[in-house]
């Protein structure tokens, strides 16, 4: 059974892409505009505002003027220059901005080391306030889910100084639902671009506390794939007006712009059902998470196109792995078509293992194990697992492993237990430069009962397919982490990969299929 996601092409407007080389090298550069618009083509965007990276990583003078001359004549392409709050610089940039009719600025705090404070940029806020449509985006590059580097404190006061002034905060991520919501309705001037905001149900819950006017729709590419929060968007119990905002609506009013027919006109993807090997049970401290529940699960399962899942229980992941998978079981039997659990252990407990292996081991809704080393502490290698092990080489049974041990640790465990299946946990999170992740990849040819799970927070163009020509299509696996992320953000770095259809299949669920042996 698919799915059908469609809309209007032209009214998506990417509020986040930088244009130019990294120094690191490590995403794979928009280097022209020629190439930042066939990536919009193959994404599925209209227009896009974009900066420098050049200005973002190096200085605003040299990084401005190129981004203005390699977008001119490309009407989809809009300047948005980088600002720091220095003299000489700011007023160069301001020139430009008055004589080209440029009201969107962008300030990076982080990389810039200044603080969000209104006197240090009162400078940059005055003078934005001069032109006819200004706005500011504050982007402090955050990377990872768990990234606290966002100044709340100091969004609030600039708001509050300049109530005229529209600012957009560039990448709040899995923590930040906790914050925010005060200050939203504190600053209406406040907004969010929603590249990094992928908890489950996020942008259903802001849009009914009525704040759909004010989120962005930004992608961060290249950094971060469009996929993810393309699919993300599409997927959402959304209102057709609030999702239209979103795309694209609320950055063309805030920038002046005429609005853009919404009429959906071409398919956006096609979502094949998919089988979830990396499900969580429960709720996490550390993160704004999803419904946890199994009735708050299967909900969000039916409305990303998530058929099965394979859980296992947070707290089983910490001290409590026997209440945790009697939870799972609860969970499995209320479900018993669409959840399946994963027997979590503690490898500092090796009777605890056994006894949960009598109790779950024959149980049809059990079909694996899930060993979580780093949080306990160890490695794939420890002995303690060696029960566990030894079942799942005699039942054919998958292990899911969050660890970060060397490839040779995961090549001499798939040795010395050739019928047990290997998944490696966040493999879709590597960046291609990445020489661990590279060699994991690669040991996928040589031992067939390793695979890559795919569920990250990070999502860096390519890794998908990259991953499937490595590894092999038959060794790439569909995880979300839910509900740390969102169903539709996760399996969106899948349906918009530049995948043959039966390839996108295979991944989703076929190769899932295969390994929980379903019919």
């Amino acid at each position: 059974m698919k799915q059908q996601m469609e809309w209007n092409k032209s009214a998506v407007f990417d509020a986040n892409i930088g244009l130019g080389r990294f120094a690191a090298g490590m995403y794979p550069a928009l280097q022209t505009a020629d190439e930042l618009l066939g990536y919009l083509d193959r994404a599925g965007i209209g227009e896009a505002l974009v900066y420098s990276v050049l200005a973002r990583e190096c200085g605003p003078d040299l990084g401005n003027r190129l981004l203005r001359a390699d977008i001119a004549g490309r009407p989809r392409l809009h300047p948005c220059l980088t600002l720091v709050p220095e003299a000489l610089s700011l007023d160069a940039a301001l020139v430009i901005m008055r004589r080209e009719n440029i009201s969107c600025g962008r300030v990076f705090p982080r990389a810039g080391h200044f603080p969000v404070r209104p006197w240090c940029l009162a400078g940059i806020a005055e003078s934005l306030l001069q032109q006819p449509h200004p706005l500011l985006f504050v982007d402090y590059e955050t990377t990872h889910w768990s990234d606290e580097s966002i100044d709340w404190e100091g969004i609030r006061d600039l708001c509050q100084a300049y109530p005229a002034l529209p600012v957009a905060v560039v990448g709040p991520a899995a923590i930040a639902p906790r914050l925010y919501v005060r200050l939203l309705e504190e600053c209406p001037n406040l907004n969010l671009e929603i590249s990094r905001l992928n908890v489950p149900g996020e942008l259903e819950r802001l849009c009914r506390r009525g704040f759909g006017t004010r989120l962005l729709f930004g992608s961060n590419s290249p950094v971060v794939f469009a996929g993810g929060v393309l699919s993300q968007t599409a997927l959402a119990a959304l209102s057709d007006a609030d999702r239209q905002n979103i795309l694209g609506a609320n950055l063309r009013r805030l920038l002046g712009l005429k609005p853009v027919s919404s009429k959906s006109t071409q398919a956006f993807f096609t979502a094949y059902p998919a089988i979830d090997m990396h499900v969580h049970y429960g709720r996490w401290q550390h993160s704004y998470c999803g419904p946890g529940d199994a009735d708050g699960m299967i909900g969000e399962m039916n409305r990303c196109g998530i058929d099965k899942a394979v859980l296992t229980s947070i707290d089983a992941c910490y001290g409590a792995a026997r209440a945790g998978n009697a939870e799972v079981a609860a969970a499995c039997r209320r479900y018993p078509e669409r959840l399946f659990g994963y027997i979590t252990v503690d490898p500092k407990h090796q009777a605890e293992i056994r006894d949960e292996i009598k109790l779950y081991g024959e149980n049809p809704s059990f079909r694996g194990f899930k060993f979580h080393a780093d949080v306990h502490n160890t490695t794939l290698a420890d002995e303690g697992y060696a029960a566990a092990l030894e079942y799942a080489d005699r039942r054919g049974w998958p292990i899911l492993i969050h660890a970060g041990d060397k490839p040779a640790v995961w090549r001499n465990m798939c040795v010395r237990y050739p019928n047990a299946k290997f998944l490696a946990a966040h493999a879709g999170g590597i960046n291609l430069r990445d020489g661990v992740g590279r060699e994991l990849a690669d040991a996928c040819r040589d031992h067939p009962n390793l695979f890559l799970d795919l569920g990250s927070s990070r999502m860096v163009p390519g890794v998908v397919e990259w991953l499937v020509k490595t590894a092999g299509i038959d060794r790439v696996i569909y995880g979300s982490d839910y509900p740390i992320f969102d169903f539709g953000y996760e399996r969106g770095r899948v349906d918009c990969a530049a995948l043959e259809a039966d390839e996108q299949q295979r991944v989703l669920y076929g190769n899932a299929a295969g390994l929980l042996r379903l019919q």
